[in-house]
């Protein structure tokens, strides 16, 4: 059961199959309520649902978590009380835990980032093994050039201030949860260089305590038998030294 007196962890997903993760359940056994949230643009509710991102990354997918966040509090599934609020997200998610963290920096206590996707035109211009992703969300081409599995052309100046405008990253300077960033030193997908872009920042800023681990061998899932157990002891020790749970 869920009571107003517990903590909550906000998690986002992209894919269901993430609904019954290891980190869920072993999230419930130590004691905060465990929200995985299935933002506006995942799978799961139809083709309308994931066309409604394109053009709109980082404001309809946003507001999906800012929503649930809010439901949580007014219905009293969870507390207000200062202190008992995480978040935390994969790729995608991590996206969208560095934009909360950033946009919101009142509303949430401690965070974690695994493999984020921080700065859309630096992922764009630098490499992915699918760098069609950061143009698609952003609606910055058309037709056959969306589905290109390599861009057909270079985006214009204008084009890339686009893919920044949606990005994270020129917000970090607003962030003052304490973060923790994972991240897998073979992700093909998004490079380590996005999140190690997010800890220096934070560095830089000094308004947020933050750390940052770099797990060898991994790709982008973060997977791994031994460094899936280890990210989530990295995990538990990250949010025990924020606070302890009830």
């Amino acid at each position: 059961m869920i009571t107003p007196a517990q903590r909550f962890l906000l998690s986002s997903i992209s894919r269901m199959e993430d609904l019954i993760c290891t980190r869920a359940r072993n999230c419930g056994r130590i004691g905060p309520a465990f929200v995985l949230i299935n933002y506006s643009g995942s799978t799961g509710f139809g083709l309308g649902a994931v066309e409604a991102l394109f053009g709109h990354v980082g404001d309809v997918d946003v507001k999906s978590l800012h929503a649930t966040y809010e439901y949580l509090l007014r219905t009293n599934l969870a507390s207000a009380d200062p202190g008992k609020q995480f978040i935390e997200g994969l790729s995608h998610g991590g996206f969208l835990t560095a934009h909360m963290t950033s946009r919101f920096p009142d509303l949430y206590h401690g965070a974690i980032l695994r493999n984020p996707a921080v700065d859309l035109a630096a992922m764009f211009l630098h490499g992915s093994d699918i760098p069609e992703w950061g143009p698609n969300e952003v609606r910055l081409f058309e037709g056959r050039e969306a589905h290109a599995a390599l861009p057909i052309r270079l985006a214009s100046g204008a084009e890339y201030e686009l893919l920044a405008g949606a990005s994270p990253i020129h917000r970090v300077d607003d962030v003052t949860a304490p973060t923790l960033v994972l991240l897998s030193a073979d992700d093909r997908r998004v490079r380590p260089s996005q999140g190690l872009a997010w800890y220096h920042g934070l560095k830089h800023n000094g308004r947020a305590r933050v750390a940052c681990k770099m797990f060898r061998g991994e790709i982008h899932a973060l997977d791994g038998v031994e460094a899936e157990w280890k990210a989530w002891q990295e995990s538990i020790a990250w949010y025990a030294s924020i606070v302890k749970w009830d």
